[in-house]
């Protein structure tokens, strides 16, 4: 029987940095639409769930998800661990994808390779949403990936706040009990060194995705972008484009 795949969004709008972000706008629509609209692009998902607060603030998201006929789950502002297990419970997920709002430009196709990597060889969690052992994957293009199982046992069985708050942290803390795998970074994607970011933390950062997607569609390929970026590399240092 084939294991259903289910991704689940978290976002919130009482983001201390930068509040009320996921509704700031990339090339006129907002940060919520963009990752809602660029996670349903991924092959590999049976369903999408947006995970907010069942604070009155997120209303706004829980309307936009709507909108694109996005079924939608209410939980603890704090307990994100907790929302998400929950979450996963009710949509009857077998493995879980973890995308975080913050991440305009999320990538369908490198969603779909850290699910593929998860499926062919069944790791406590799979990732691409950050660089690893090796492989330079821009933060703001991918995911992780947990079976149900791995992350009822985390809800289980952590109990300290910042565990509850980053949902998988207590897995990467942890890499000498568990088997973590970064999938292979193909060499379009790999700017060269570790940690670049292409993820919205702070108002400077949407403006910097701004610049690189001008006139970009929700159709933008994370080759595309990289390959933008680049370009205003170039023309920064002075030279031809």
């Amino acid at each position: 029987m084939a294991q259903r795949v289910v991704a689940i969004v978290q976002a919130r709008m009482g983001s201390q940095r930068f509040p009320g972000k996921m509704m700031a706008l990339l090339e006129g629509h907002p940060l919520i639409e963009w990752v809602l609209r660029r996670s349903l692009a991924a092959q590999k998902l049976d369903e999408v769930v947006l995970a907010t607060t069942n604070k009155s603030e997120d209303e706004v998201l829980a309307e936009q998800a709507r909108g694109l006929d996005v079924p939608v789950f209410r939980g603890s502002a704090e307990n994100v661990l907790g929302r998400y297990s929950e979450a996963a419970r009710e949509h009857r997920a077998d493995i879980v994808v973890r995308i975080c709002a913050d991440r305009p430009l999320v990538a369908p196709e490198v969603v779909d390779a850290a699910i593929e990597a998860y499926s062919d060889q069944h790791p406590d969690i799979a990732f691409n949403h950050i660089s690893w052992d090796g492989q330079n994957w821009p933060r703001g293009f991918g995911a992780e990936v947990v079976s149900r199982e791995r992350l009822d046992w985390l809800d289980r069985n952590t109990t300290e706040q910042r565990h509850r708050e980053h949902v998988t942290l207590y897995l990467h803390e942890h890499s000498d009990r568990f088997r973590l795998l970064a999938p292979k970074c193909p060499r379009n994607l790999d700017p060269g060194q570790p940690d670049v970011a292409l993820d919205v933390d702070l108002p400077q950062h949407l403006d910097e995705l701004r610049t690189i997607c001008k006139k970009a569609t929700f159709a933008i390929t994370a080759a595309e972008v990289m390959a933008a970026r680049a370009r205003l590399a170039t023309v920064s240092r002075g030279e031809p484009a």
